[in-house]
């Protein structure tokens, strides 16, 4: 009888044993890739710190340097440019392309941090960014695409609270209205040479083929939009069509009628909902056959923006008119 209490108590011990081990093992596993995340999440935050003081440092060059007359998006001499990549030296930061790339009064800085290897982008407004990702092998960034007033583009993305949407155009043509957006939301025309949100003017005049930054926002009651740090708000939004680029959606269609079509230049678009990224357009055409964001199969040299939320490629809805032109390759 003791031989065989002796016997059971053994069994139990060596089971309990086993299952200590067990445990032990697997919080020394679990320690030790905890440990690696917690060092990994450390050396990003790290990173992402330098980045943002980078940055910080390279914005605070850029606004002394406009207020000693450099005017952002159209530098006009040598000396301007002179005095920039001086500054940017001395404080640890180069120009990556030394030689200032102008094209049509537009230019094209791009700034590498030293210290992290950031790329930075100086944006026409002299506004400060980390550089997009690197478009797929098979498209290729363009300046800009360009309406004829027949081509527009969905965005796929509804008109409705919470939504901010920022695009940088110009008007080939700003007789008549020339109207973008989704239609009793979110939308915005030029005027004979003002701007217009709703069917309410602004203050804001623009010059035809002039490079302007618009963005838009709509609250609970509210659209709001600002150019040049000027805001025109329009009260209560009804609408909730998809934000049509060089369109403007009348709930699944596109505004037809040729004297108010957009004509013009579209250089970039965002579009944010509760302040997070949904969207990220680049103009550019594919040089290989793609599959658009419909499903399309795209020939080589279809033109349209590539969004780098999304990982798709936007193309021409007007399937019977012609494609986008577009602007010098970047």
């Amino acid at each position: 009888m003791n031989i065989r209490e002796n016997k059971g108590i053994t069994l139990i011990m060596l089971i309990v044993t086993i299952v200590v081990i067990l445990i032990l093992a697997s919080v020394s596993i679990s320690a030790i890739t905890g440990g690696e995340n917690v060092i990994e999440k450390g050396k990003q935050a790290k990173d992402e710190t330098e980045i943002k003081a980078e940055m910080e440092e390279l914005q605070k060059i850029i606004n002394q340097s406009a207020a000693k007359g450099i005017r952002h998006g159209n530098y006009s001499g040598s000396a301007d440019a002179t005095t920039i990549r001086e500054a940017l030296k001395k404080n640890n930061l180069i120009v990556e392309n030394p030689d200032d790339v102008i094209i049509d009064g537009k230019n094209y800085w791009k700034v590498t941090g030293l210290k992290t290897g950031q790329k930075y982008e100086i944006k026409s407004d002299g506004s400060v960014e980390k550089s997009r990702d690197i478009l797929p092998n098979c498209f290729q960034q363009v300046e800009y695409i360009e309406s004829t007033g027949i081509q527009y583009i969905d965005t796929g993305v509804k008109d409705e609270e919470s939504i901010k949407w920022q695009i940088e155009l110009s008007f080939s043509t700003i007789n008549g209205r020339r109207l973008m957006g989704a239609n009793l939301g979110l939308n915005f025309a030029c005027n004979n040479g003002t701007l217009q949100i709703g069917n309410t003017n602004s203050t804001i005049s623009v010059n035809t083929n002039e490079v302007v930054s618009i963005e838009m926002e709509r609250t609970e009651n509210a659209r709001i939009m600002k150019v040049r740090d000027t805001e025109t708000v329009v009260t209560n939004p009804t609408g909730h069509n998809n934000i049509y680029i060089c369109g403007l959606d009348m709930g699944g269609y596109k505004w037809n009628l040729s004297s108010e079509d957009f004509i013009g230049r579209v250089y970039s678009s965002k579009i944010y909902k509760n302040n997070l990224s949904i969207r990220d357009f680049i103009p550019c055409y594919c040089n290989t056959t793609v599959t658009d964001t419909n499903g399309k199969q795209c020939p080589s040299g279809t033109k349209g923006l590539y969004d780098f939320v999304t990982g798709k490629f936007y193309t021409n809805q007007n399937q019977s008119g012609a494609d986008f032109t577009v602007g010098p390759e970047v």
